[in-house]
């Protein structure tokens, strides 16, 4: 049986970069890549920040592991999967994950900075030392800071996400927790992701407009946002900060909806027909040739090119 494990990369333009004439490629873009791999039970994520480009890993053959045809990394979000005849999808991330975590190393690009969130940082700090409230577990309003121009939710969440603000209050759930921030904000407004959309911080995928349901990259990790019918507020399927328990739930509506990885589900889906033929082979040349059709598989597999879904934003 094939199994088969999944990297999605976002490549993007560099914000803290300008597109120019004698710029190189690794000047001009970032990348965030995801590793997802699920076996029914049992599931693996990990995703990887403002990486330098550097396209979709390759494995050593000792490895055993075959995946789709890959070009080239174009600006926008590309799918490769990573199949194995021997192995289970969990394992074949996890093999993919320490080669990433190596090339890491020597592969992390410059992390895009907002003047801004430093200007919020300081705006909050300056605002609670006035108030004599010193820095045992203040707690400043979202709203507040919007009011008066200081910060504005990409600030607040990409403080988050650098652990130097916690977050409470009914809508928490769009940055992640950090308990040991000395700063928390209270979360008492939604975040706008049609503000979001045309940031470096968001970058859509992909909507099932009957399910009123998103596919995006959200501040370098893929999630999945819903919305009910005839409201503005778009909220997260997935948990933010805790993204390791999302990937079965990201899979399945890759695999549902998008079509990013149909032309790979529908070849093993044909494999696992031929397999069923296995319990009657009773004869050599019965399973010689079940042993052709597999190998005319992993070929099919081989050879199979998931498309590119361009970064052009999604009207929401």
């Amino acid at each position: 049986m094939i199994s088969c494990a999944f990297i999605f990369i976002l490549r993007f333009l560099n914000p803290n970069k300008p597109l120019e004439k004698d710029s190189t490629v690794s000047s001009q873009y970032l990348e965030h890549l995801v590793i997802i791999g699920s076996d029914g039970g049992r599931s693996f994520y990990a995703g990887y920040d403002h990486l330098m480009p550097n396209g979709f890993p390759v494995p050593d053959l000792e490895y055993d592991l075959f995946a789709t045809f890959s070009n080239k990394v174009e600006v926008g979000t590309n799918t490769r999967a990573y199949c194995s005849k021997t192995i289970s999808a969990v394992k074949i991330a996890e093999i993919l994950d320490d080669i990433v975590k190596t090339d890491k190393q020597h592969n992390q690009g410059l992390v895009p900075t907002d003047p801004k969130d430093q200007s919020c940082l300081d705006y909050m700090q300056k605002l609670l030392i006035d108030q004599d409230m010193g820095f045992k577990q203040p707690l400043i309003s979202a709203t507040t800071l919007s009011q008066e121009d200081k910060c504005s939710s990409n600030n607040l969440i990409r403080l988050a996400y650098r652990g130097l603000i916690s977050v409470s209050g009914a809508f928490d759930f769009f940055a992640p927790q950090n308990d040991k921030a000395q700063l928390t904000v209270v979360m008492d407004k939604p975040t706008s992701l049609v503000n979001l959309m045309y940031t470096s911080d968001l970058h859509g995928i992909y909507i099932e407009r009957n399910s009123n349901t998103l596919l995006l990259w959200y501040f370098g990790r893929l999630h999945i946002f819903k919305k009910y019918p005839k409201s503005p507020v778009w909220y997260p399927v997935t948990q933010i900060g805790s993204e390791k328990q999302n990937s079965a739930a990201i899979l399945k509506f890759i695999r549902n909806y998008t079509g990013m990885i149909q032309k790979v589900d529908k070849a093993l889906q044909e494999l696992g027909s031929s397999n069923g033929l296995v319990e009657l082979c009773r004869s050599i040349f019965c399973w010689a040739e079940w042993e052709r059709t597999n190998d005319i598989q992993v070929a099919h597999i081989s050879s199979v090119e998931l498309r590119n879904y361009p970064d052009t934003g999604i009207n929401i």
